[in-house]
């Protein structure tokens, strides 16, 4: 299994001791040994309490033995994938994706379980509160980081009561506007704001979205005067604006693509400091005169905190080896986005600083969700 060969790349010496079976058989055989020994003794000596001992040695070693069995071999069962959104929105779509390329490369079973609710915080505790043993994990996003000011109440700690394990990918949102509006570049648009302060509405996908924030962030290096409109999502959020409710928005390419086909958006910029290949002659907002904006929606694995080190170093190097595979990236080419890997540590530390910057936007945004 590969999940075996990823295990002793990890750690030479496993190989050197022999397969799991062996080291099985030599346990049970020192177990027999000491079993033995005890027997003697108690025969020696006629005494209950020798008897006692040998029943608690052998009911101890057999948890040692099933533990380091199982810990050989991880994973040994079927890894379930938690997700905090509803079945078909992007983190579900990007996070079958994974499970799909990582259950071929572990060689086991990872199952996508949706518990969708308060913007993925009941996914997000289902996972804190389980067990540390790597065989529930969370697909987490930027919006965990969010949530952490967002939400004046959560029953988790983000991110200390988890244990980061890898980034899985990034995807930027699109500067899209009605074609009405006469402004073919971002520079036209900002001149057309200033020129109508508080005149000009734009659509999220509801109060600390990434949509949301997006604008936020934009609001902000700006100078503009906006009126936010939130929706319950990307869906009716474009479909708001298509309708005129709305005069724009922030969303995912794909959510945009087809509409700006047809003549009925206009795609000014890109959210990411990098241009998108779904839409390589649209610039990004650095580059359209809004120097040094980049916000980009990212989604990472997360284990509970305290899972064994040796099990989110294997997950870890199984979404190395995913982040590589042209397969994995053609399916993420559908959401307008780009595979990622980040060992565990310098993941984890990302994590924190997105939770410092996000903080900062969600305040001077006035976001609060009760």
């Amino acid at each position: 299994m590969v999940a075996t060969s990823l295990a002793e790349s990890d750690n030479p010496s496993l190989t050197d001791r022999g397969t799991p079976e062996k080291k099985l058989a030599g346990r049970a055989l020192k177990l027999d040994r000491v079993s033995t020994a005890i027997d003697r003794g108690a025969a020696g000596k006629g005494g209950s309490v020798a008897k006692l001992w040998k029943t608690i040695a052998l009911l101890w070693g057999c948890a040692v033995v099933g533990f380091a069995a199982g810990a050989d071999r991880y994973p040994a069962r079927p890894i379930q994938l938690i997700v905090g959104f509803a079945p078909g929105g992007p983190t579900d779509i990007l996070a079958r994706a994974v499970a799909n390329s990582l259950s071929h490369t572990l060689g086991q079973q990872i199952v996508v379980v949706n518990r969708p609710g308060a913007g993925s915080n009941i996914a997000a505790e289902m996972v804190a509160r389980g067990t540390p043993d790597g065989y529930t994990i969370l697909m987490g996003s930027s919006a965990n980081a969010v949530n952490v000011t967002l939400y004046s109440k959560l029953g988790f700690d983000f991110p200390r009561d988890f244990a980061p394990v890898s980034l899985v990918g990034t995807a930027p949102l699109v500067l899209v506007i009605a074609p009405s509006l006469p402004a073919a570049t971002v520079k036209e648009f900002v001149a057309l704001l200033k020129a109508r302060p508080g005149r000009i509405n734009y659509g999220s996908g509801g109060y600390g979205s990434s949509m949301h924030l997006a604008a936020e962030v934009f609001r902000a290096a700006t100078g503009v005067n906006l009126v936010h409109v939130p929706y319950g999502g990307a869906a009716p959020a474009v479909q708001a604006l298509l309708a005129g409710e709305v005069q724009f928005l922030f969303c995912p390419i794909p959510n945009a693509l087809p509409f700006a086909r047809q003549d009925r958006v206009r795609l000014l910029a890109v959210s990411t400091g990098k241009r998108s290949a779904l839409i390589p002659e649209v610039p990004t907002m650095s580059e359209a005169g809004v120097p040094r904006y980049d916000v980009s929606p990212w989604w990472g694995l997360f284990a509970p905190a305290h899972t064994p080190g040796a099990a989110v170093k294997i997950l870890a190097k199984a979404v190395e080896a995913v982040a590589n595979d042209p397969g994995y990236k053609k399916q993420l080419d559908t959401l307008g986005a780009q595979p990622l890997f980040s060992a565990p540590e310098p993941f984890s530390r990302y994590v924190t600083e997105e939770v410092t910057r996000w903080a900062q936007v969600v305040r001077a945004s006035g976001a609060k969700v009760d």
